[in-house]
């Protein structure tokens, strides 16, 4: 296995290959700039994609796609404290495809922080005959990239004083997830913690909760978090009906925007699913997330084409 010394070294020379090509691609070019709604008054400004899928061979389509999606996200004329990830970060967990992710990121560091989930295309490559085991540590050691330290695919970090709370697949189940009782635990305690800051509390998880977003309707082999979601939605509910809001963000369907895409199963309690941002509408696709002190704002964005969206959600707190 490339140990992490290695792995940094090497998507430092990824960095100048990458470099090259995105000036023979136009990548610098993609996106505008653009700013939050209202600049004076934000009190954290991010940014939501979902199913990347990096692409280990340096020159392919969906990688060049890559480098012009941070290119745009890039182009905020107010800094990103948060570029958050729901997952399928890879398309099939290999060194190769994080280094190259590593490299775009030092190319266009878009943001303050890194707030990666894991999808499926994340938990099993068997390039190296570790299958899940193996691909878990690949993530792990991105997570440590991104200023994160965890030995569990799930963690949680807080970035001015908001709670982001990722879930992760604790075994490899094709497209669904696994969701320990240690994990289940874990949200819990996490979203008690998030209630004492008196803030929203935002949880990536790459699949939908089953029956939320018509995930069933949608994609009716599979498409769910899986055979714990009720458990997981029961966890959240607990917590909403007690005060907190909660705003629980997926993506894996690659689906566009549609009536169902942000719905609230209960007061307080927000489903978001979240286009691809690599094979969705042609790609370019993503939200930004702006909190304000009495209202969370969600706008989707073209971040290629530098285009906003017909699509906003508010939520009053």
């Amino acid at each position: 296995m490339m140990n992490h010394a290695v792995m940094r070294l090497l998507s430092s020379v990824m960095t100048v290959v990458i470099c090259c090509l995105c000036v023979i691609n136009g990548s610098f070019d993609a996106g505008a700039p653009y700013t939050p709604e209202d600049p004076d008054a934000v009190l954290l400004n991010a940014v939501l994609i979902t199913d990347i899928h990096t692409d280990g061979d340096t020159k392919r389509d969906r990688n060049i796609l890559l480098t012009k999606l941070f290119s745009g996200i890039n182009k905020s004329e107010q800094p990103l404290d948060v570029l958050a990830i729901a997952g399928d970060i890879t398309n099939s967990a290999t060194w190769n495809e994080y280094m190259n992710l590593e490299a775009m990121l030092k190319i266009f560091p878009c943001a303050n922080r890194i707030v990666p989930a894991s999808g499926n295309h994340d938990e099993d490559d068997t390039s190296d005959g570790k299958g899940y085991e193996g691909a878990l540590r690949r993530y792990l050691d991105f997570c440590e990239y991104c200023g994160v330290k965890t030995e569990t695919p799930y963690w949680r970090t807080f970035i001015k004083g908001y709670c982001f709370i990722v879930l992760g697949s604790d075994a490899q189940v094709h497209n669904n997830a696994y969701i320990s009782p240690e994990q289940l635990a874990f949200l819990d305690e996490s979203l008690t913690a998030a209630r004492r800051t008196g803030k929203p509390a935002f949880i990536l998880s790459h699949q939908p909760l089953a029956g939320t977003n018509d995930v069933d309707v949608l994609w009716s082999d599979g498409g769910t978090l899986g055979e714990q979601s009720n458990d997981v939605f029961a966890v959240i509910q607990k917590h909403t009906d007690a005060g907190q809001t909660v705003v629980y963000i997926s993506g894996h369907l690659h689906e566009s925007f549609h009536e169902k895409s942000f719905e609230s199963p209960s007061p307080r309690f927000y489903c978001l699913n979240l286009p691809s941002s690599q094979y969705t509408d042609g790609g370019g696709i993503g939200m930004t997330l702006e909190c304000y002190a009495n209202r969370v704002l969600l706008r989707g964005r073209n971040f290629i084409t530098g285009v906003w969206l017909d699509v906003t959600y508010e939520i009053r707190l």
